[in-house]
């Protein structure tokens, strides 16, 4: 359900007019950010992870409070105060067994830019006794905008993968 982006799991999901961003904690509609605490979010995420199934009050209570004591009517709240932001029709309440989200839920797409072509800058063309140097700096660039992770060599700019020493350059 998640895509990696920029070093953290992405994980934003889709049942129009919302747009519910579990790792930065928002939720939109449409172009309005709607408030939402902390537990009533909590529950959101997991109803959304498990949509038009039965979440028994149960469940929902372990993942949401964990295994702890708590009344069936602080939960009660929590639900309403999400049927308040998102709406009649969307959480139905199973009566005496838990809740189950209603919308169909999808995951945002991550959008991938088109590869673009390595322009070498006039500049870089004026470098006598480098061309070998910067085919290789220019291949490895275009990896990184294909998206494609590489390790390399400072010395060599051969992209490798494993172990590298690097040599120390104090003087």
């Amino acid at each position: 359900m998640a895509r990696y982006l920029g070093g953290r799991e992405a994980d934003v999901r889709l049942f129009p007019p919302f747009r519910f961003d579990v790792r930065d904690e928002r939720l939109w509609k449409g172009t309005e950010e709607l408030k939402v605490r902390r537990k009533p979010f909590a529950i959101l995420k997991y109803l959304t992870a498990n949509p038009r199934h039965l979440v028994t009050q149960k469940e929902l209570v372990e993942a949401v409070w964990g295994k702890i004591a708590m009344s069936e009517s602080l939960l009660r709240t929590h639900v309403s105060e999400l049927r308040r932001l998102l709406g009649d029709g969307v959480i139905e309440t199973v009566v005496g067994r838990g809740y189950r989200f209603l919308l169909d839920v999808q995951v945002e797409k991550q959008v991938v830019s088109p590869s673009k072509a390595v322009e070498v800058r006039a500049l870089a063309a004026d470098l006598i006794g480098r061309s070998k140097e910067m085919d290789a700096l220019r291949q490895v660039f275009e990896t990184a905008l294909n998206q494609k992770r590489q390790i390399v060599n400072r010395r060599s700019y051969k992209a490798c993968s494993g172990n590298l020493r690097f040599p120390s350059f104090a003087g």
